[in-house]
C-alpha cells in the first residue's frame, strides 16, 4: 500500500502549562523553609553539620524536593551566605551608627576625627556580628563551594556596599583621593580588621579576649589614618 500524507500522523506537541499562583508560592515557602532550617543548623553546628537528608526531614518533605527549589547543596549555601552577608551589612550599618553617633545616612561627616570614630566603630560593630554569629561568620569566609561553582553578582554588589560604609568616613581621612583609591583602602582595611578577628576569635596565637581583639584593630586604624592624614598634608602642601 502506498503511504501519503493522509496516512502519516504527526505528533502536535503539548505545550507545557506554566506553575500556577498556588504552586509558585507553596516552591517559595518550601525554600524559605529549607533557608531557615539551613540557618538554624548552622547557628547550632556550624556549616559542616548541613546534611540534605536531615533538611529535608526537619522539613517533612521528600530528600528530591530540595532540588525543586535549589539546585544544589552549593546553591543552598549560595541563598544562606546571601543571607548572611545582608546581616552583616545592616548590622556594621545600624551598630556603627549607635556606636559613632554618626547618622548612616545625611548629614555627611565632616571632620577627620568624627571619621576616624566613625571607622572604629564600623570595626567594633565587625568584631560584634563574628563573635555574636560565630558560625554564620565562619560560613561566609571558610566554607568553600565546589570547583566550577562561582558566587553569583548578588554576592559581590552586597559585600561592594560593605565597604561603601568603609569608603564613606574615608572620603573625609582622604579627601583629594579617587574613587578607586577610596575602593582599595576600604578593602585593604577590611582585610586587616578581618585578619586580626580571624586570629583572635579563633585563638590562632593564644588564647586572646575580646578586649585584646579591640586594643589591636584599633591601633591598627589609627595608625592607618595617621598615614593617610600625613599624606593627605604632604599633597596639600
Amino acid at each position: 500500500m502506498l503511504i501519503t500524507k493522509e496516512h502519516v500522523r504527526v505528533p502536535v506537541p503539548q505545550s507545557r502549562s506554566l506553575p500556577s499562583d498556588a504552586a509558585l508560592a507553596r516552591r517559595e515557602a518550601l525554600r524559605e523553609t529549607l533557608l531557615h532550617l539551613a540557618l538554624q543548623t548552622i547557628d547550632t553546628h556550624g556549616y559542616q553539620a548541613l546534611r540534605a537528608r536531615a533538611l529535608t526531614d526537619a522539613a517533612g518533605c521528600a530528600l528530591g524536593a530540595l532540588y525543586t527549589v535549589f539546585q544544589d547543596m552549593d546553591a543552598l549555601f549560595i541563598a544562606a551566605k546571601l543571607k548572611i552577608l545582608e546581616q552583616l551589612d545592616d548590622d556594621m550599618a545600624n551598630n556603627a551608627t549607635v556606636g559613632s553617633g554618626v547618622s548612616s545616612q545625611a548629614p555627611p561627616i565632616l571632620e577627620p576625627a568624627a571619621a576616624t570614630t566613625h571607622l572604629l566603630a564600623l570595626a567594633d560593630a565587625y568584631l560584634t556580628f563574628a563573635n555574636t554569629h560565630f558560625h554564620r561568620w565562619q560560613t561566609l569566609f571558610q566554607h568553600r563551594l565546589g570547583e566550577n561553582t562561582p558566587l553569583p553578582e548578588a554576592y559581590f554588589e552586597r559585600l561592594t556596599h560593605i565597604f561603601g560604609h568603609i569608603e564613606r568616613p574615608l572620603g573625609v581621612i582622604m579627601p583629594q583621593s579617587s574613587t578607586s583609591s577610596r575602593a582599595l583602602t576600604s578593602r585593604a582595611l577590611f582585610a586587616s580588621v578581618h585578619g586580626i578577628v580571624v586570629l583572635g576569635l579563633e585563638q590562632r596565637l593564644g588564647e586572646t579576649s575580646a578586649a585584646s581583639i579591640r586594643a589591636q584593630y584599633q591601633m591598627l586604624v589609627r595608625n592607618v589614618v595617621a598615614g593617610l592624614l600625613a599624606d593627605t598634608r604632604s599633597v596639600a602642601d
